[in-house]
């Protein structure tokens, strides 16, 4: 018995962002502002890091409705 592993790739397009999508990301990027400011400013600490990732997060998403606004 031989062992194959194949791969296949495919071109899979993306979840389009829905505008309460953007609402729900607009409202999590204020919240978690609001609490990096609060907590300590130690890129350490869970806190700061929790809140830092979720930013970036719900960025992508409120970039991504922006993007697929100018290309369709």
């Amino acid at each position: 018995i031989v062992f194959k592993h194949k791969v296949a790739v495919l071109d899979l397009p993306c979840r389009m962002v829905t505008e309460e999508d953007l609402r729900f990301a607009k409202e999590k990027v204020e919240l978690h502002k609001k609490n990096l400011a609060q907590c300590d400013q130690n890129p350490a600490s869970l806190d700061f890091s929790f809140n830092y990732h979720h930013i970036g997060y719900f960025q992508e998403v409120i970039d991504r409705y922006e993007k697929q606004k100018t290309s369709t």
